[in-house]
């Protein structure tokens, strides 16, 4: 009898690279302030902090801090991407060497429509790819928030 030589069994294919699982939306709160010279709005959770100021007929400032795994470098463009019961929207802002990234909105009607529909509440995600992105869960304002958009109408 002969004996027949075994090859060894293939060793299994190795196994597909899951992509992580998305970080769920990270509710946040509102905050308010008013001055004759600006209006503040902030939105935050714990370190993470968006702040709106708007200011006479400047730009509307829009400035998020404190999400980790979002660094990018200085000037990079991230993409914000808003989208709500009252109105979607996309904008690109640029990363600072503190880490924060800030994006303008010419003054005019559009701008002032972009504030109105993150104060009705809804869903921004920050970043491109779906392993960097970040979701953001905005509250709608209430009485507060359309208290605060009337020093918004008086800045324009």
């Amino acid at each position: 009898e002969i004996a027949a030589e075994l090859a060894p069994a293939p060793e299994p294919p190795p196994a597909a690279p899951h992509a992580a699982a998305p970080l769920p939306p990270l509710r946040l709160a509102w905050s308010f302030t008013q001055a004759p010279e600006a209006c503040h709005a902030t939105a935050g959770s714990g370190a993470v902090r968006l702040a709106v100021t708007v200011s006479g007929h400047d730009p509307i400032e829009m400035k998020l801090s404190g999400l980790p795994g979002l660094a990018s470098p200085t000037g990079r463009r991230v993409a914000w991407v808003f989208s709500g019961a009252a109105g979607h929207w996309r904008l690109l802002s640029a990363a600072r060497a503190s880490h924060d990234m800030v994006a303008y909105i010419a003054p005019g009607e559009r701008s002032v429509s972009r504030v109105l529909a993150l104060l009705s509440g809804g869903m921004l995600t920050v970043g491109e790819a779906s392993a960097t992105q970040r979701r953001l869960r905005l509250p709608t304002s209430g009485a507060t928030g359309q208290t605060w958009f009337d020093c918004v109408r008086s800045q324009r």
